[in-house]
C-alpha cells in the first residue's frame, strides 16, 4: 500500500492507524500490558500527546528503559516508522482529527446491519441499494438542518455568527469548542513570507508548542457550499460526470420530451406527418 500511495497520490501524506497500532500492541506485548497497567497509558503518550520531537524521543527511550523493552524487535520496526503514526511529526498535516481507519471501520458496522453472507446475489444488491438510499436520505436530512437552522450561539461575537453561517451544523459546533479553548492559549506572530503569516500558538494548560499553517485548513469541504462548483482531480482538471450516467439521464430526457410531442401531434395530420417524417433522419 505504501509503495502505490507514493506513486498514485504522491502529495499525500501517508499515516498509519493508530488503533490497529494498538491492537498489534496487545498481540506483540500483552505479557507487558498485562504485568505493567501503566504501560498503556505511557505507550499511549507517545502516540497522541508529545508536540516537541525531544519530548517524544526521551518519552520513547524512558519507556523502553523502564519496562525493560530494548531489543524488541516489534518495538525497533514500529519506532523506524515513527514519522507515519507519532502525532508529533502529523500535526503540520490537516486530516480534521482523524487518526485512524475508523471512519471505514464504522461503515463497514453499519453494512452489517443491512448484508450478511447467507443473502443471495438478488436480495444482496437490494439490501445495498436500501442502504445507499438511506445513507443519502440522512446527508439530505442534515444539510437540510444546517440551511434551515441557526445554531446557538456561545456568545453573539461576529466570528461566531460568521461561522454559523459558512459552516455545516457539527462543523460549526467543533469550531465553536475550538474557539472557546482559544482564550487559553497565546498567539505569537512569527514571520510573513508573501501571502503566507506564520504563528506559534502557546497553550498554557499543555506543556509544549505547536505551529499552525493557516492554509492547512481547508474550508470548503467544511462549509454549507462543499457541493456546489466543480470536482478537480490532482492534477487540477474537472473531473467529468459519469458518461453512462449522462447518457441514460439524456434518453430519459428524450423519451419524455418525445412521448409529449407524441401527445400533441396524433390530433393533427400536418403535425403527425412531420412528426413521423422525422424518422427519415433516424434512418441516415
Amino acid at each position: 500500500m505504501a509503495k502505490a500511495i507514493a506513486i498514485v497520490l504522491p502529495e499525500s501524506p501517508h499515516r498509519l492507524c493508530t488503533w490497529h497500532i494498538f491492537q498489534n500492541a496487545t498481540k506483540h506485548l500483552g505479557s507487558v500490558f498485562h504485568r505493567f497497567p501503566q504501560f498503556k497509558l505511557d505507550f499511549s503518550r507517545c502516540i497522541y500527546e508529545f508536540e516537541i520531537e525531544i519530548d517524544f524521543l526521551e518519552a520513547w527511550e524512558k519507556m523502553l528503559d523502564e519496562y525493560n523493552l530494548r531489543g524488541n524487535s516489534w518495538l525497533e520496526d514500529l519506532f523506524k516508522e515513527k514519522y507515519k503514526w507519532a502525532m508529533v511529526y502529523g500535526r503540520h498535516t490537516f486530516c480534521a482529527n482523524l487518526r485512524s481507519t475508523q471512519r471505514s471501520e464504522t461503515f463497514n458496522s453499519l453494512m452489517r446491519k443491512y448484508l450478511n453472507s447467507r443473502l443471495h446475489p438478488m436480495h444482496f444488491f437490494e439490501q445495498f441499494d436500501r442502504l445507499i438510499e438511506d445513507r443519502r436520505h440522512e446527508e439530505l436530512q442534515a444539510d437540510f438542518r444546517s440551511i434551515n437552522s441557526t445554531p446557538t450561539l456561545f456568545v453573539p461575537c461576529p466570528i461566531l455568527k460568521q461561522a454559523s453561517a459558512h459552516y455545516t451544523m457539527d462543523i460549526f459546533f467543533l469550531f465553536q469548542e475550538e474557539w472557546q479553548m482559544f482564550h487559553a492559549i497565546e498567539i505569537h506572530h512569527v514571520m510573513d513570507e508573501g501571502d503566507q503569516s506564520e504563528f506559534k500558538a502557546i497553550d498554557h494548560i499543555k506543556k509544549g508548542e505547536k505551529t499552525i499553517y493557516l492554509n492547512n485548513v481547508n474550508q470548503q469541504r467544511w462549509s454549507k457550499e462543499a457541493k456546489s462548483g466543480d470536482v478537480v482531480d490532482n492534477h487540477g482538471f474537472v473531473i467529468q460526470e459519469n458518461p453512462h450516467i449522462s447518457t441514460t439521464q439524456r434518453y430519459m430526457d428524450l423519451c419524455h420530451n418525445f412521448i409529449k410531442i407524441a401527445s400533441r401531434v396524433e390530433g393533427h395530420e400536418t403535425t403527425y406527418l412531420i412528426a413521423r417524417d422525422m424518422q427519415g433522419y433516424y434512418h441516415r
